[in-house]
């Protein structure tokens, strides 16, 4: 009907054909992993999908048309972040029978994770800033064991307070 509406079916389309897929894949192939190491390739899976070059120009066409067309930028929260979030915070959930978690709020949990592994790197590819493959590798690693060192509460933890 107009071109708000044309921009949003694309992005639906483009949200659908990226995660239902993704969601698939998490659902059923990572029995068996460590939390790490199912984080790790969840990490390695959107970033290759977020710095992919349709990705990259969706961005780019969101970030231009989001003052004219604020709904747009809500419905790729809604629909695609969001979508993102509940990935992580399900296998974070799957995990937390054999883990005591340092935060109760698995959502918020998810949120940072996604800010960890994603955050900058996004943003330098939208920016036109390429990383090599070596170092987006390094990175999702660190990030990942940092993320994971900070949830996990160790008996230590919640047995003695931090002296400051």
């Amino acid at each position: 009907a107009d071109k708000s509406q044309l921009f949003a079916d694309v992005l639906r389309r483009r949200i659908l054909l990226i995660y239902g897929p993704l969601e698939e894949e998490f659902e059923k192939g990572l029995k068996g992993k460590s939390l790490e190491a199912t984080l790790l390739i969840v990490a390695r899976r959107l970033l290759d999908l977020t710095l992919s070059p349709p990705s990259i120009a969706l961005g780019r066409i969101l970030a231009a048309q989001g003052a004219r067309f604020p709904e747009l930028g809500k419905l790729a929260v809604r629909e695609g972040m969001n979508r993102q979030i509940r990935i992580v915070e399900k296998i974070l959930i799957g995990f937390s029978g054999a883990h005591r978690y340092a935060i109760d709020d698995l959502s918020l949990a998810a949120d940072l994770f996604l800010s960890v592994v994603l955050g900058r790197v996004s943003r330098m590819a939208l920016l036109g800033v390429r990383m090599e493959a070596e170092t987006l590798d390094r990175r999702a690693r660190q990030a990942v064991r940092i993320f994971v060192r900070g949830l996990l509460e160790t008996p230590t933890s919640y047995a003695s307070p931090v002296k400051r």
